[in-house]
C-alpha cells in the first residue's frame, strides 16, 4: 500500500532529530610528520523525502517493486580546504 505524502513520516522526524541542518564534521589530514595538508568537511545541508524532490526522484518502472516516493534523503556536502588560512570549496552532494 502506498503512504500519504501528506501524512507525518516518522522517519523523516527521526532523521530531523538526530541530524540538524549546518551539523558538520571536520576531517583533518596530515604528513608523516604531523603537518596538516588538507581538511574536509561534511555538512549536513538538507532533510526531506523523495516526494519533494521534483529534480530528482525516482521514476518506478514495471520490474521496480519499491515504492520510492516517501523514501528519507539526508544531502551530505562534502568540502575541502588545503590550507588553514583558506575558505572550504564543496565539491560533492551526496544522498
Amino acid at each position: 500500500p502506498l503512504r500519504n505524502p501528506s501524512a507525518p513520516n516518522p522517519l523523516k522526524n527521526l532523521l530531523q532529530s538526530r541530524f540538524l541542518i549546518g551539523d558538520y564534521y571536520i576531517w583533518l589530514y596530515e604528513d608523516k610528520h604531523g603537518i596538516p595538508t588538507s581538511w574536509e568537511m561534511y555538512t549536513i545541508s538538507e532533510i526531506r523525502t523523495s516526494n519533494e524532490d521534483h529534480d530528482h526522484g525516482h521514476a518506478a518502472d514495471d520490474n521496480d517493486d519499491n515504492d520510492y516516493s516517501n523514501a528519507v534523503i539526508v544531502v551530505i556536502e562534502m568540502s575541502t580546504k588545503f590550507s588553514e588560512n583558506e575558505d572550504f570549496s564543496t565539491h560533492h552532494r551526496m544522498t
